[in-house]
């Protein structure tokens, strides 16, 4: 079964019916539900989600070991150097964009560490990155609709082939545009090798 790292962003847009990828989400949430994919939230979802009720409404959605999960390790300082340096470059600063920006890269460290197969983001700067994630760090990053394409191109069940959700307006889930600038392809979802 293919194992699915969701950051925050995805669990926001979860609970948050106005979000414009609200649909994605949850048919993304519904195959979760039937077995056909498993979706793990960031080992961190907590620290995006400060407030409630929404941190309560988020943690009502999830399975009972993401809501408490086990603490994440710190990364290796040259490591988190060259993600930071690879996703954000030119970045610098104490102010609340660079703590979120902080976050963002240790989400990714922790699903690299985790070896689960995809991280599931809406962020753009880590969407406009995904290519080099996958060459340098293997970490693979698909946003909503690129995900629901690769698991229909390979064999979804055929009620998510024949009925997509809609996103973004009145466009078509297939004519969706993805935050890099063009479309995303339906990209294979096999394991991306490593050096490293």
């Amino acid at each position: 079964m293919l194992t699915v790292t969701v950051d925050a962003n995805i669990l926001h847009a979860l609970v948050k019916p106005q979000r414009r990828i609200h649909p994605l989400v949850t048919a993304l949430w519904a195959l979760h539900a039937q077995g056909r994919l498993r979706l793990v939230p960031t080992a961190r979802w907590a620290e995006d989600v400060p407030s409630e009720p929404l941190r309560s409404q988020i943690a009502a959605r999830l399975e009972p070991e993401a809501v408490r999960p086990a603490a994440p390790a710190e990364p290796a300082p040259r490591t988190f150097r060259r993600l930071r340096d690879l996703v954000f470059p030119g970045a610098v600063g104490t102010n609340r964009r660079e703590a979120r920006r902080q976050r963002d890269l240790l989400h990714l460290l922790d699903h690299r560490r985790s070896g689960r197969a995809v991280f599931l983001t809406d962020d753009k700067a880590i969407l406009g990155r995904a290519e080099a994630l996958a060459r340098d760090f293997g970490i693979r990053v698909l946003g909503p609709a690129a995900l629901l394409d690769a698991l229909a191109a390979e064999g979804a069940p055929a009620e998510l082939r024949a009925r997509r959700p809609r996103a973004g307006g009145d466009r078509r889930l297939a004519d969706r545009e993805e935050p890099s600038g063009g479309r995303q392809r339906a990209p294979s979802l096999a394991r991306t090798k490593h050096p490293c």
